[in-house]
């Protein structure tokens, strides 16, 4: 499995941080926003504790059991604008499932595919055997980035109205 907690990544127009529980308050505006829960199975957070409560368990690196490791970033604009994650899973065998949020404000603009761009570089690079991205069949946005980024539909899981996609590493 890769090990280490994530690095910072730099792109052209792009940082990204290791998800730590400072990040929260940046974050707060962009997460609380109902559009970025249009898609997936989970609520906007609350209250700001709840972000910050989540940021200081997924930076831990690792799940509980251990079985798990857990890469993540926050994404922030050369100005220090907070405007994104982007959530790596490392499974045993060094699979790799991939999930991001970016604020709506920031979509079209190419954000997440660099951002996600950089990260797979990044795991590539420390060992990652493959991606996998799940995605709702309905979320078309999401379904052409993720094909852009060299993803390729691998399984249509229509009772749950969602597909599964697969890229390996490199």
């Amino acid at each position: 499995m890769l090990v280490g907690q994530p690095e910072p990544l730099q792109t052209q127009r792009l940082q990204l941080q290791p998800i730590e529980p400072a990040h929260a308050e940046a974050m707060w505006p962009v997460l609380r926003d109902p559009a970025l829960y249009k898609w997936i199975d989970r609520a906007p957070p609350a209250h700001f504790s709840d972000v910050q409560a989540r940021f200081a368990r997924i930076s831990q690196g690792r799940s509980p059991d251990r079985d798990e490791q857990w890469l993540n970033w926050t994404v922030w604009t050369g100005a220090d604008v907070a405007i994104g994650i982007v959530e790596a899973t490392v499974r045993p065998g060094n699979e790799v499932a991939i999930g991001y949020m970016f604020g709506a404000d920031h979509w079209g603009k190419g954000y997440a595919r660099e951002a996600i761009a950089a990260a797979i570089a990044a795991m590539s690079g420390a060992g990652a055997a493959g991606f996998e991205a799940v995605i709702d069949a309905r979320n078309t946005r999401s379904l052409a980035l993720i094909e852009r980024l060299g993803f390729q539909r691998s399984e249509v899981r229509a009772a749950a109205q969602e597909e599964v996609w697969r890229r390996q590493s490199g």
